[in-house]
């Protein structure tokens, strides 16, 4: 379709400069509060970021506040909130800051296809998700769409602008969200959609086109699982600008601008491929800014300049209390009481082999397949292994990020802690070969250890993608290679540095058969798990409860618990080498913990992290 003539008031030639507010990854951070605490939390949330967005347009003429989604799922308010018959209430805080649209991220069909299109159909501004098709209704999503906006020039003079917007999830929600999902949505390949829909847009009169990308940036520039696409989404010509998220970093980033593996990416000025980028700090600790400088073409504006930044959040020192309405039905819930333990439940050293968390989520898992197989497919003679990840270990989070349950009462808080994800319970039947590679994908997180001193954990991978397999036993090699990279993607299919692998002291061999409970998002593959996703589905519940749920049951019918953490797993001796560990601040009074395993205390790095040095 041409693209109409469209004459606007003025032809005068002053600048005209449009500025982007964009927020990603909020994960239901809605409040300045921290409900897996329990206490104020000034560094973070939408209410904490509105004074910014106010103070910002008042600063910039011509402003367009977006999210990229990711924003309805990630505390226990979102968990609360999807329970409830009531407006989302981080849609309604959205509704009230004007936002003037929002794309869809993957943890927005948590709550299944129903939910997420409430959640469209509540908010009074386009909710926009381009590679989603719905087979089974009428699309509630918009695909694309172009917001008329009269933006002021330098001089004062009013114009016309047209923006076009279209936005992208991972197409991996179909796997990890399947009970959800599967035969009622379709979803396309994000890049190409992203190509043809600019070009249509660009047709039909769009002066300028963002792309609401919830994919992040594959390092390696060539990810064949499509999960990461945002370095491709960039190049297409009739892209202009791009908001993208889902990885829970930032760009740009000048700090590791030397470092940058992909020749695209310019840290300093915001772009890529020419274009201006952003990707904003997550869970709302700050806002992503666009600036794009417009000059009128053949009566078109067109994009002559652009370039990202970030503004972080300055947290208030008394920030005031809560005033949302459900605020105090999520204290109601995180302050249940569900029992008691005897045992100190931390994540501090969860990546180095037994753990007191991993240990107990493993057993709520298995004794709830025993059960629900039984209910729903019979009792099976297959053994019946436990896949658990340690969500919060570190990583991009920070210092803090980390686990620590004192003796005591347990409550649902503690509970969303450890499971921070809605995941359903899934049982697969795998082979060994499958066993083996899953480990491999595992083992992935750690760096190869040669001669010199080295960090123990590869930068790129994350502690809930290290799933520890419970009722076997096994060695990790680190003197060898690994099999995958840190973001899980196949590096060398001959590599393998697990070794050693037994089932009750027994081999195993490629062809023995298992069952292994693991979480929905796991069993679809998630996190580039092509084992578990090969294997057999043998319990797929459509309303399968929440491993929290389950977990919070199971701690009910066994407190008070007394923990004997479990250990499946250990390194292989190298004859001393030695590596860092880094960890969380609260290790720190862990000594006998530390001394058991080998840990030395080194100080505390730039970052905060404490520091260990291992000998293996």
């Amino acid at each position: 379709m041409a693209a109409p003539n469209r004459k606007t008031e003025t032809h005068s030639k002053a600048g005209l400069k449009v500025t982007l507010l964009a927020t990603t990854d909020l994960h239901a951070h809605l409040t300045q509060y921290d409900y897996f605490h329990d206490r104020p939390d000034p560094s973070r949330g939408l209410d904490a970021l509105a004074p910014t967005i106010s103070k910002l347009r008042g600063a910039f003429p011509n402003v367009l506040l977006l999210d990229n989604g990711d924003t309805i799922q990630g505390t226990p308010l979102g968990d609360v909130a999807a329970s409830e018959d009531e407006p989302h209430p981080m849609i309604t805080a959205m509704n009230a800051l004007g936002y003037d649209a929002m794309g869809l991220g993957n943890h927005d069909f948590n709550y299944g296809l129903d939910f997420a299109r409430q959640i469209a159909q509540s908010a009074n501004f386009p909710v926009i998700v381009s590679n989603v098709t719905e087979i089974d209704s009428h699309d509630t999503f918009q695909k694309s769409v172009i917001l008329k906006r009269q933006f002021t020039d330098t001089m004062g003079n009013p114009h016309d602008v047209s923006i076009g917007l279209i936005g992208f999830v991972p197409p991996q929600i179909l796997k990890w969200d399947r009970a959800h999902l599967c035969g009622r949505v379709s979803v396309s390949d994000i890049a190409a959609t992203a190509a043809q829909l600019a070009k249509t847009l660009k047709a039909e009169g769009a002066d300028i086109v963002v792309a609401l990308c919830h994919s992040g940036l594959d390092r390696t520039g060539n990810d064949p699982s499509g999960e990461n696409a945002a370095y491709a989404v960039a190049a297409i010509p009739q892209i202009d600008a791009m908001i993208f998220g889902h990885t829970h970093q930032i760009f740009p980033h000048p700090a590791v601008a030397k470092s940058e593996t992909l020749p695209a990416l310019d840290h300093y000025r915001g772009r890529i491929h020419g274009r201006g980028a952003v990707q904003p700090k997550f869970w709302g600790y700050g806002l992503g800014i666009l600036h794009l400088t417009l000059a009128q073409s053949q009566d078109r504006w067109r994009v002559m300049a652009s370039h990202g930044a970030h503004y972080m959040l300055r947290p208030q020192a008394h920030p005031k209390p809560p005033e949302q309405p459900i605020h105090n039905r999520v204290l109601q819930h995180i302050r249940s009481p569900i029992g008691t333990t005897h045992t100190r439940l931390h994540s501090y050293f969860s990546m180095l082999g037994s753990c007191q968390i991993g240990t107990l989520l493993a057993h709520a898992q298995q004794d709830a397949a025993k059960r629900y197989l039984a209910e729903h497919i019979g009792v099976s003679d297959l053994p019946l292994l436990a896949a658990v990840a340690p969500y919060k270990a570190g990583g991009r989070a920070g210092p803090l990020h980390y686990i620590d349950i004192p003796k005591g009462d347990l409550l649902r808080k503690h509970t969303a802690e450890i499971c921070l994800y809605p995941n359903s319970l899934e049982v697969v039947e795998v082979t060994g070969a499958d066993l083996r590679d899953w480990l491999e994908r595992s083992a992935a997180c750690f760096a190869q250890i040669k001669d010199q001193p080295s960090d123990l954990i590869d930068p790129q991978a994350m502690s809930y993608n290290f799933d520890t397999i419970y009722g076997l036993e096994y060695e990790i090699n680190l003197a060898k290679p690994a099999r995958y990279d840190g973001t899980g993607l196949l590096r060398d299919p001959k590599a393998s540095r697990v070794e050693a692998i037994t089932y009750r002291g027994r081999p195993i061999d490629d062809e023995m058969r298992f069952l292994v409970a693991t979480n929905s998002y796991r069993a679809g593959g998630g996190g580039h798990f092509d084992a578990p996703a090969r294997g057999r589905a043998c319990l797929v519940m459509h309303n399968a409860p929440a491993v929290e749920n389950i977990l919070a049951d199971y701690i009910t019918r066994n407190a008070p618990l007394r923990i004997a953490a479990e250990t499946p797993w250990r390194f292989t001796p190298l004859g001393g080498r030695v590596a860092m560990f880094e960890t969380g601040r609260g290790a720190q009074d862990l000594t006998q913990d530390a001394q058991d395993r080998g840990l030395i205390y080194q100080g505390q790095s730039s970052q905060g992290f404490s520091k260990f040095k291992i000998t293996l």
